[in-house]
């Protein structure tokens, strides 16, 4: 009938809705620390060449503070917390 919803249709927006209160919830609890495992599990930068302003050389992962870690070519690991993330086409050591 004109108008009626296929409950199939729905699941979907009902389960990433669910999940993402779910995960929002646990955020609001535990802040940023509680999510930080999952954060780093999907972190797409781990082992690139990449430059964040003045900062440049091999994303080193994601801190517990949600910066991202940049290993310079001294071997000095400094995090950046805001800016553009420029993925380098070769390390900067060489």
């Amino acid at each position: 009938p004109r108008g009626a919803y296929d409950t199939d249709s729905l699941s979907l927006p009902v389960d990433l809705a669910s999940q993402l209160l779910s995960r929002l919830a646990s955020f609001l609890v535990a802040g940023f620390r509680g999510a930080v495992a999952e954060v780093r599990a999907h972190d797409a930068l781990v082992g690139m060449a990449v430059r964040v302003g003045e900062a440049s050389g091999v994303a080193a992962g994601i801190d517990d503070a949600g910066r991202l870690t940049i290993r310079t070519e001294s071997g000095e690991v400094v995090a950046v917390e805001a800016g553009q993330v420029e993925p380098l086409t070769s390390t900067p050591h060489g």
